[in-house]
């Protein structure tokens, strides 16, 4: 048997907040893209939940 995957849920500001609190200065942040202007999707494909919510994103961070 497999262990079921663990979610974490953590809001956005809650992680920014966090790696501030511990130091780090942030240099870059970056959403996954949105499909292309006029790109044709339909409800609940993939192009239509990123056009509403990012499911990754990168933070680059320095030590201050």
């Amino acid at each position: 048997e497999v262990p079921a995957p663990q979610e974490f849920k953590h809001t956005i500001s809650t992680i920014i907040n966090g790696l501030v609190e511990r130091g780090l200065r942030i240099l870059h942040f970056e959403e996954l893209q949105l499909p292309e202007k006029g790109a044709t999707f339909s409800p609940g494909d993939w192009d239509h939940y990123r056009q509403h919510a990012a499911p990754w994103f990168g933070i680059w961070c320095q030590k201050a």
